[in-house]
């Protein structure tokens, strides 16, 4: 089950949420038919603001509403609730979603600062009784488990102009970790978010050729022959998940040529995705073309 948008452990987030006074976790148990979120899918309610999501509509609203209920307690409280997704909530998704609330307040502290402590393995949580969420190596067929540690595939972002710095911007709430590689460092946004890392290099190709092999790779920067550097050292090692690069099917069709020339496997080259993006979004605006990159990311970090 995934964690969602979370950068952290979802009791680390708790446990900072504690200063506001009692913290609600909200996750979906269980999930039947066609629902908007998968088991396993988790939001927390602190008394000004939300993070993550079970769906929106209906059901959240009344989620959230559920856990700002007033609670004079101090300790743990856990109850599961059923939502039948039809006529009830008005949501034409017609499914069944069972949603545990957990309620930790000042007396909670203890609990989530065992379970924050956590970067490995899972919590488990008994839905049928009150006892405290235990952590686990591996999840329960009993129990709602939710991982403690926070999947983040690497993502090399390699141009900082105005295409690279709106997909950074665009992409870092994604379940990523951006590594993000210029040549120049007047190219750069002056304030960068904490969870994107800005690598300066002079020669980028070198961060493509040491980057793991899980790393999703995105190309736009402001060379062709840069460009080509790059894709030519990514695809020279083969050991990555994606290749993507900007550009036009000319622009594909030459670099395509250029490294099967240079003595590129021909299965590595035909995995280069050029142009990268999803084809429906054809705008040309740089904000265009960033929604059109992030959404194509979106999905491989889905199909990775």
């Amino acid at each position: 089950m995934k964690i969602g948008t979370f950068q952290q452990n979802w009791a680390q987030a708790a446990l900072s949420g504690l200063v506001e006074g009692y913290v609600c976790l909200i996750s979906v148990a269980e999930a039947k038919g066609s629902v908007p979120r998968e088991a396993g899918a988790i939001m927390l309610v602190y008394n000004s603001h939300i993070d993550g999501s079970i769906g929106g509509g209906e059901l959240e609203f009344q989620a959230i509403k559920t856990a700002r209920e007033d609670r004079s307690e101090k300790a743990f409280l856990r109850e599961v609730r059923t939502y039948p997704l039809g006529p009830a909530l008005g949501q034409c998704c017609g499914g069944h979603v069972k949603l545990m609330f957990e309620w930790y307040g000042p007396d909670s502290q203890s609990v989530l600062a065992q379970l924050a402590a956590q970067d490995q393995g899972y919590s488990l949580h008994p839905t049928n009784s009150q006892d405290i969420p235990v952590v686990a190596i591996e999840p329960s067929e009993e129990m709602l488990s939710l991982p403690l540690s926070v999947q983040k595939q690497p993502v090399f972002l390699y141009g900082a102009g105005h295409v690279g710095r709106a997909v950074v911007e665009i992409a870092r709430h994604l379940p990523c970790q951006i590594y993000w590689v210029d040549t120049d460092d007047d190219r750069y946004p002056e304030d960068i978010a904490e969870e994107v890392t800005k690598l300066l290099a002079n020669k980028p190709e070198t961060i493509a050729q040491h980057a793991p092999g899980d790393a999703i790779h995105l190309i736009m920067t402001y060379s062709h022959q840069v460009d080509f550097k790059i894709v030519m050292a990514v695809l020279s090692c083969g050991n990555f998940a994606r290749c993507g690069l900007i550009g036009s099917e000319t622009k594909a069709s030459r670099f395509r040529k250029r490294l099967r020339d240079a003595g590129v496997n021909s299965d590595a080259v035909e995995r280069l995705s050029c142009p990268i993006g999803l084809p429906e979004i054809t705008g040309k605006k740089p904000l265009q073309v960033a929604i059109s990159v992030t959404g194509q990311l979106s999905n491989w970090l889905e199909t990775k």
